[in-house]
C-alpha cells in the first residue's frame, strides 16, 4: 500500500533472502486515509488470495489470487513498511494478526 494519492492499492511480496517479489496487486485503490481489514490466505499447495474490508470491519471483498509455491514452510512472518516521504511515517498501525492454519469450528449452535 503506499503509491501516490487515490491510486494506492495493497500489494502482496514474497522475499527470498534480500530479494522482494511482487505476486499480486490488490484491485481496491485506498486514497490518503483508510481503515482496513485485510485477510490473506494460503493453502498447503501455494494459492495466497487477498481480501480487504475497506470499512476496517470482517466483511471481506475478494481482492485476488495468485499461485505461487517458492516457499513452502517458513518461521518467519513480517509486515513492511517502506516510506518515500516522512510526511505519514507514523499513521500506520496494525493488530489481530493471526499467522497459522484456520481453526475449523466443530461446535454446532447453541440456542
Amino acid at each position: 500500500m503506499g503509491e501516490t494519492g487515490s491510486s494506492d492499492t495493497l500489494e502482496l511480496y514474497r522475499q527470498t533472502g534480500l530479494t522482494e517479489t511482487k505476486i499480486l496487486t490488490g484491485l481496491s485503490a485506498f486514497g490518503s486515509t483508510t481503515q482496513a481489514g485485510i485477510k490473506v490466505t494460503r493453502n498447503n499447495t501455494g494459492n495466497w488470495n487477498l481480501y480487504v474490508d475497506q470499512s476496517g470491519g470482517n466483511n471481506f471483498n475478494f481482492e485476488g489470487g495468485v499461485f505461487d509455491n517458492t516457499h513452502s514452510a517458513t518461521n518467519i512472518f513480517g509486515v513492511y513498511c517502506k516510506y518515500s516521504t516522512t510526511s505519514r511515517f507514523d499513521q500506520y498501525f496494525f493488530d489481530n494478526f493471526s499467522v497459522g492454519p484456520i481453526p475449523v469450528d466443530i461446535s454446532p449452535p447453541v440456542v
